[in-house]
């Protein structure tokens, strides 16, 4: 994703959630076989390059380099452990 490469992903993976709320590729959420791959990569290459390449560049820079910083605010929020 952040290589500015569409991902083509099942909805049983962790990754779908990223891929489907930042648009970084498509999901496939029925069963996996030949026909829904095949589709899921024709709507992947009818984006232009360019594209995924904002898209994966947005995604760097506000949340894989920023996901330290969440989670030490969660941790804050949590509070000391009982």
């Amino acid at each position: 994703m952040v290589a500015g490469l569409p991902a083509v992903v099942t909805a049983v993976c962790g990754y779908a959630s990223y891929v489907e709320t930042r648009q970084l590729g498509e999901v496939i959420n029925g069963p996996v076989n030949g026909k829904s791959i095949a589709n899921a990569l024709e709507r992947v290459m009818a984006v232009p390059r360019a594209q995924w390449l904002e898209r994966s560049r947005k995604f760097a820079q506000e949340d894989i380099y920023s996901m330290t910083e969440r989670a030490a605010e969660w941790i804050e929020k949590a509070g000391p452990a009982k």
